[in-house]
């Protein structure tokens, strides 16, 4: 795990801002609650803040359970406390550069706590998450667990876990050098494809087409899984697994691309962005093993 790395992960972002804003939530509630609280193992760190990306959908959403876990330790119903969250987090202004991301979650039902992203922060997201700093050189690597013969895909295309991920590395940045041949796209800046990190030039990304297909919904998805798991304290836990998820997910969003260039500009921009926020993310997972990231088929 890294400082970009946690950065761009939208789970730690919004984790970290209900740790904030836990004790002075609770403040609202009963000021002698807070020492029962810190001795619970809730908020203690950010990582115990209960956050769950839902299954695909418009856009991202993130739900926590935070309010219930709080409300078991005292007097106060779920609503109450996830109102205190809200109201304090309202007041509290975070900022999490470089994502231009609200941090104040709408409270659903019986007191969850939501975070349904806009177009608009989607498309910043996608944004940080290519343009973050390269990895620095890793004193250690850590094996990359992959799960065998769980990929159909791998299976389907006589290829191992492994070389899947790559294969799919290298898709993207086959998508990428098309992309800069599009009618349209004759802004884009030519790509460095040389060193270990090479530039990718896109413009400021516009807002999503509205609904994105479903196979593209489930790319951002998978890759705001994958994401998320590279920002965990465990750089081992479940990364193989999600990279191979997002892997399967690309080469099914990859059969529609012939059909990209004759989308709007728009359109066509913002999938170049999810193209390459998704070969930074392999690149970034790659990397971690000390595995090559080829950039051709």
């Amino acid at each position: 795990m890294t400082v970009a790395m946690v950065s761009i992960s939208l789970k730690r972002m919004l984790q970290n801002a209900l740790h904030q804003a836990l004790p002075a939530a609770i403040l609202r509630l009963d000021s002698a609650a807070v020492a029962l609280i810190s001795q619970a193992d809730i908020g203690t760190h950010s990582g115990s803040i209960p956050l769950h990306l839902d299954v695909p959908g418009p856009g991202l959403t993130y739900t926590s359970a935070v309010a219930h876990a709080v409300a078991a330790l005292g007097p106060w119903p779920p609503m109450a406390v996830a109102q205190a969250l809200q109201t304090t987090l309202a007041s509290m202004s975070l900022v999490a550069p470089p994502l231009q991301v609200a941090l104040v979650p709408q409270v659903k039902g019986e007191g969850w706590l939501q975070y349904c992203l806009t177009a608009a922060e989607l498309a910043s997201w996608l944004e940080a998450v290519y343009k973050a700093p390269p990895e620095p050189a890793l004193q250690h690597q850590w094996p990359l667990p992959l799960p065998c013969d769980s990929s159909p895909l791998a299976k389907k295309l006589h290829l191992s876990e492994l070389a899947l991920l790559q294969h799919s590395h290298a898709s993207c940045w086959r998508l990428l050098r098309q992309g800069h041949q599009m009618g349209g796209l004759d802004d884009l800046a030519p790509m460095e494809t040389s060193g270990r990190w090479p530039a990718i030039a896109l413009p400021p990304l516009p807002s999503p087409p509205q609904p994105l297909p479903p196979v593209a919904q489930g790319v951002l998805h998978r890759l705001s899984r994958l994401v998320d798991t590279l920002a965990t304290a465990d750089p081992n836990r479940h990364r193989g697994r999600h990279g191979l998820y997002l892997a399967e997910q690309l080469y099914d969003w990859e059969a529609t691309a012939w059909q990209w260039p004759q989308a709007p500009s728009a359109q066509r921009h913002y999938y170049l962005g999810m193209v390459a926020a998704s070969q930074r993310s392999l690149q970034r997972l790659l990397d971690q093993a000390g595995l090559p990231a080829p950039r051709s088929l």
